[in-house]
């Protein structure tokens, strides 16, 4: 596929547009590879807090990394939530 290019602009693409771009996730944020039995099968936990931007570029960059590699993955976005006791 080539060189992946990574461009940080102000606006990032929403998480629809990373969903339509990656045809081959399924709900949730999994990813099964189409081609191959993968070996390992991965989780990834990111903790979300009032970022929306860093998050949208995180996803929409993080996806195509991970299915160069044919891995079976999920990404689990995990809002964290500051108590004031």
């Amino acid at each position: 596929m080539g060189k992946l290019e990574i461009v940080f602009n102000a606006t990032p693409p929403t998480i629809v547009d990373t969903a339509r771009h990656n045809t081959r996730l399924r709900f949730g944020g999994a990813y099964d590879p189409p081609d191959c039995e993968a070996r390992y099968r991965v989780a990834f936990i990111v903790p979300h807090r009032a970022r929306e931007m860093h998050l949208r570029a995180l996803l929409w960059h993080l996806h195509p990394i991970l299915q160069r590699q044919q891995l079976h993955y999920k990404i689990y976005v995990i809002q964290q939530v500051r108590l004031y006791i």
